[in-house]
């Protein structure tokens, strides 16, 4: 299919055209000087600089304008190719859907910052919270062979099943029903079970990966397609304002992803290597939420190191900066979308609780690591207009962070004033949304740290005890009582008045 619009007089920095969902159709609009060229498809899991690609026969172009079925090919890449076999640049993707409206509709207002990661529903009532964030782990929600009543997909003759039981056991609307928003944190933990490890898990997971989590496997055709069918099947259960499920306020895909070795395993990789995949990845879920029309947002999960890497290897972690760099990069080149940033700013020394002494938290945006100490520093680097999007800021929540409660008589006491120091940090920096904190009991598995509410029962794992003197400031955070519950605690990290 040859396209005849003077391509040579375009910057080469400019796509030549944009894709939008049009009804059943994939509509290209042609941008002013395109020349002679042919249109190529390139697969969502192949390289979008350097595949290939399958030549497209059969298409029209009418005013600029062309389409092609969408069915199948909502996630593929598109470029031109011109008559000396030259390509036009990056492959470029579907930017606009159907279902581009408001992310929020229909959602629960959001009444304040204060979130949880939740263990005890009626303890967090009580707490007020208006923010609740739940791992999923998408190895629970398949299963090979189907069972009958599953909805499938077949795969090279082999019979795929959404769990329904399982989703449907989350309880999300137990939450959205109090008007609290919800949090999907979207995970691939090994199974055990070597079919459903091959689909969901990169291939290059290392098999003795740290907490056993690996990447999302965008390396392969059956990878990409089983990823983003169990999110598509994931959000059409949300898109339902009159169904059983809930709605979803925010989808986090994976986990701390520039500390990847130990949280988003994909094997020794570099910043080029580890963007690009998870590049894909937020593309896929963002596409599957959109197609489906459900509410909410996609974000993307990063820890506190800013500038310095988690790790001395360069192949186990990058920095937050680099890696958000990159990623603004390849969203621009291929077409850019509505993601959104999770971030997890955590005190710089984890059993240190008073964040206010963070010594590589400085107030600028080429700091070592972002913690509640600088946290506007992080604000106002997502604010700049070329990490905006559509001339907009990105939205910025704080999904998982915590203040560790040090034995002795102090250890309480330090870690409220961290939570009383955190909040009222946040509270001055308005671009963030959400403030979720983890945990709400103490697990006696998590590296020696006390990060809850409540401490945990002698010899269980994270059964609640007793409430813990941060209970209070955070049940009186955001309240008429803040003021009272975080006075005497502010003076710990400021003068007092005269």
């Amino acid at each position: 299919m040859w396209i005849f619009l003077g391509f040579l007089a375009m910057g080469a920095s400019t796509p030549p055209f944009s894709i939008e969902i049009n009804g059943p159709d994939l509509l290209f609009r042609f941008h002013p000087g395109v020349s002679a060229a042919n249109l190529f498809e390139i697969a969502p899991h192949e390289d979008p600089m350097k595949a290939a690609g399958k030549r497209v026969e059969g298409a029209t172009l009418v005013d600029n304008t062309l389409r092609l079925g969408a069915k199948n090919r909502e996630t593929n890449g598109f470029f031109l190719v011109d008559q000396t076999g030259k390509r036009s640049g990056a492959a470029q993707f579907v930017t606009k859907w159907d279902t581009s409206a408001d992310p929020d509709k229909a959602l629960p207002t959001n009444l304040g910052i204060k979130g949880l990661q939740v263990q005890m529903l009626d303890d967090a009532l009580t707490l007020g919270i208006h923010h609740a964030a739940l791992n999923v782990n998408l190895a629970q929600l398949i299963r090979v062979p189907a069972q009958p009543g599953d909805e499938t997909l077949t795969l090279q003759e082999k019979t795929i099943g959404f769990r329904s039981e399982v989703m449907e056991g989350m309880p999300i609307k137990n939450y959205t029903d109090k008007g609290i928003r919800v949090y999907l944190i979207l995970l691939a933990y090994r199974s055990g079970n070597p079919e459903i490890d091959r689909l969901l898990l990169h291939p290059k997971m290392l098999s003795n990966a740290p907490n056993h989590l690996g990447a999302f496997n965008t390396a392969t055709p059956e990878g990409v397609r089983v990823f983003d069918w169990v999110v598509s099947c994931m959000a059409k259960r949300t898109a339902d304002p009159k169904g059983k499920q809930g709605r979803v306020a925010g989808w986090i895909v994976g986990n701390e992803i520039n500390a990847h070795h130990e949280w988003y395993n994909r094997g020794p990789a570099t910043p080029v290597e580890v963007v690009g995949d998870y590049h894909r990845a937020l593309r896929l879920a963002h596409g599957a939420l959109m197609r489906s029309g459900a509410p909410g947002r996609i974000y993307v999960s990063l820890e506190h190191h800013w500038t310095m890497k988690p790790s001395p290897d360069p192949k186990q972690s990058l920095p937050g900066k680099l890696f958000l760099t990159r990623l603004l990069e390849l969203s621009r080149t291929h077409g850019d979308f509505g993601w959104n940033l999770a971030h997890h700013p955590y005190p710089e020394n984890l059993f240190e609780p008073r964040t206010w002494l963070d010594i590589m938290a400085l107030p600028n945006p080429d700091s070592p690591k972002m913690t509640f100490k600088n946290l506007d520093q992080l604000s106002l680097w997502m604010d700049r207009p070329e990490a905006q999007f559509q001339g907009m800021s990105r939205r910025l929540i704080l999904s998982e962070q915590g203040f560790h409660s040090p034995a002795g008589p102090e250890g309480q006491k330090q870690q409220a004033a961290g939570y009383v120091f955190a909040f009222e940090k946040i509270q001055m920096t308005p671009k963030v949304d959400a403030f979720i904190l983890h945990r709400h009991v103490d697990h006696a598995i998590e590296g020696g740290l006390n990060l809850g509410l409540w401490t945990n029962k002698p010899g269980q794992i994270c059964s609640p005890d007793q409430k813990k003197l941060i209970w209070q400031v955070f049940h009186d955070a955001g309240t008429s009582a803040q003021e009272k519950s975080f006075a005497p605690y502010r003076e710990m990290f400021t003068k007092p008045k005269k």
